[in-house]
């Protein structure tokens, strides 16, 4: 089961369907990278939000029931090389021309709101170099990794697909708030690099409860949601249709200390249990009950460690000028041994992101941003010395963390670094963005496994991007192109490649905003 749908004629009465024009009112909805940065990296205070936040908004609970069609969306790019392309939701940007197009519509009624956004994609697939002479993974797989279902390409050939999307209904109450969807979702504070949830793989199917907006108490601000759903392996992972779906539970916490105005908490954890080794019912809340390695110790001692735990901490500062935030968020995958091993190595199977926002605030609404942000997966300083695998990658879950072949939390995936500058400036109508990110990928299968065949032969992507953004009527376009020099690439020795990346995105709102 793929969540997609491929009859042709669907597709067609869909388009003719939503191309009435209405009464649209603005984009509600994140699609890409761009979206999210521009939303995550606001250092103006947000009551409405600590540490979860859906790709979908909606007009506000005071306003009167409404129904809007959402603004036409198509993303366009290119890449020259190889694939490349992160926090892209639906669309998997593979070599040569991906595009992407999304229209639907949202609306409220009553207690109800209800948003449908399906993504319809093409991709021409063009055949890249994997590396394919290198170890033993599927066709398609990343060579350097185990224990995750790693998608490097997508089969061979062009395809089509149409996904749901970033859809969902709920029933929206001023204390909590439950929705049914597919649509992504953010956890924790980072912009780049969310550690646990962010929106670089497909959403999937999900059941979701919690609080509707943070509840305010004499303490501060609280903010839960618990997340349950079903996610897939991909169709080029293994040939055994028993193990294609996992079931994930998921659980976010935030809260903003009214003592300590503009810092924030965030705590969130995962469990993953293959559908097929679930004993009953209660395995799909086992979320609330398994916390160290013990809790999966048979009589006799040993461990059968069928679940997947991956727990993350945040932490978040907001100046009181609303121009300075910093932020940083540790994440650990797997379970402890027991308290003490915790608290012995904290740092085995662990990684890090942090970063910070300034912003520059000009006359007559312009601002200069400027973002910084550090992320570092890799964990084989302890993995020398005590069995480890990467984060986000299990020996029993042997899908990892991911869904339909893409990690759902940290798009660089395991074991590797980044380092991003950006530098953006902005009026009320045009950005100009300028954006240089370090790569290196997998340190964890580099130092523990390949450091005696490839020596000092680390594989690190440069990345340069320059985009332009502004209005032509209702048109919003966004242009722009990068460069990616990929340096030992799959750590292959003196293997330099250039990946050109050009990229065109076009909103039409059918009411200007």
């Amino acid at each position: 089961m793929s969540y997609k749908m491929k009859d042709a004629k669907s597709v067609l009465l869909l388009l003719m369907l939503f191309a009435i024009p209405d009464f649209a009112k603005s984009q509600s909805i994140i699609y890409n990278r761009f979206d999210a940065q521009s939303q995550l990296a606001n250092t103006s205070y947000d009551s409405s939000s600590i540490a979860f936040r859906s790709v979908i908004d909606y007009q506000d609970e005071t306003a009167a029931d409404y129904l809007e069609i959402l603004s036409v969306f198509l993303h366009s790019s290119y890449n020259s090389k190889f694939a490349h392309g992160f926090n892209d939701g639906y669309l998997w940007q593979g070599r040569g021309f991906n595009q992407s197009f999304s229209l639907g519509v949202q609306g409220r009624l009553g207690k109800f709101e209800y948003t449908f956004a399906p993504v319809l994609n093409y991709n021409e697939n063009k055949n890249y170099n994997l590396r394919s002479d290198f170890g033993s993974n599927p066709e398609f797989q990343n060579r350097f990794t185990t224990g995750i279902d790693y998608v490097m390409q997508y089969g061979n050939g062009s395809f089509s697909e149409l996904y749901l999307g970033q859809s969902e209904i709920a029933y929206s109450h001023p204390k909590f708030r439950v929705s049914l969807g597919t649509a992504n979702t953010f956890w924790g504070p980072a912009i780049f690099n969310q550690a646990l949830m962010s929106n670089h793989a497909n959403g999937f199917p999900n059941l979701r409860v919690g609080s509707n907006t943070p509840w305010q108490t004499k303490a501060g601000l609280f903010e839960m949601q618990w997340i349950f759903g079903i996610t897939q392996e991909s169709d080029y992972f293994n040939s055994d249709p028993d193990d294609d779906r996992k079931i994930f539970n998921g659980f976010v916490f935030g809260y903003a200390p009214k003592f300590f105005p503009g810092l924030s908490f965030t705590l969130q954890r995962t469990m993953q249990i293959q559908d097929k080794d679930r004993d009953g019912w209660s395995e799909y809340f086992i979320l609330f009950t398994d916390f160290l390695r013990t809790s999966q110790q048979a009589s006799d001692g040993s461990v059968n460690e069928s679940a997947d735990q991956t727990l993350s901490f945040g932490l978040e500062w907001i100046s009181s000028g609303d121009d300075f935030k910093i932020y940083m968020e540790w994440i650990r995958g797997d379970f402890a041994s027991n308290l003490p091993d915790f608290l012995t190595q904290p740092e085995h199977n662990a990684g890090y992101v942090w970063g910070f926002v300034k912003q520059f605030k000009l006359q007559d609404q312009k601002a200069i941003d400027f973002i910084f942000e550090n992320a570092n997966l890799a964990v084989w300083e302890t993995g020398r010395v005590r069995s480890s695998g990467s984060l986000y990658q299990h020996s029993q879950i042997t899908q990892g963390y991911t869904n339909n072949g893409q990690v759902m939390g940290a798009a660089i995936g395991p074991g590797s670094s980044f380092h991003a500058v950006n530098i953006s400036y902005r009026n009320r109508k045009q950005s100009i963005n300028f954006e240089f990110f370090r790569t290196r990928y997998n340190d964890d299968a580099y130092y523990l496994r390949l450091f005696d065949e490839v020596g000092r032969t680390q594989d690190i992507q440069y990345y340069l991007g320059l985009h332009w953004k502004d209005w032509l009527g209702n048109i919003e376009y966004q242009i722009g192109s990068g460069t990616g020099i990929r340096d030992n690439y799959l750590f292959e020795s003196r293997k330099v490649i250039v990946n050109l990346h050009p990229q065109i995105i076009l909103r039409y709102h059918f009411q200007k905003r």
